[in-house]
């Protein structure tokens, strides 16, 4: 094997990384891993027919444009997070006795993001 194989390079990239570094990168790699064979599937039973055979690039269009609305409804909603906690802390900085429904408000957009699918 020379220097230059990509196996060399990513065995480099190996060594630098932490054992938590790994199992985070292991972990996304895994679910993503997941994701595309049922997302494959779906798309197998919904258009039949081999994907590499296909004309994809206005899909791939349609596709890219979904994703950067979805990154922008994702942003509003951490600003959204963002405010209610800067709220939370303003209140909890001016008074001990703090309105607690801001705090379930934030919970509850916290848990909201975290079911997202």
């Amino acid at each position: 094997m020379n220097d230059s194989s990509p196996t060399h390079k990513k065995a480099l990239l190996v060594q630098s990384m932490t054992p938590q570094q790994l199992d985070h990168c292991d972990d996304i790699a895994d679910d993503f891993r997941g994701n595309l064979v049922k997302k494959y599937e779906l798309g197998q039973l919904a258009h039949g027919g081999n994907l590499w055979e296909k004309r994809c690039l206005q899909s791939a269009r349609e596709e890219a444009i979904d994703l950067v609305t979805y990154l922008y409804c994702v942003d509003r909603d951490l600003a959204s997070i963002r405010l209610i906690v800067a709220q939370i802390k303003g209140e909890l900085m001016a008074n001990e006795h703090y309105d607690k429904t801001s705090l379930i408000d934030l919970l509850n957009c916290i848990n909201a993001l975290a079911h997202d699918h």
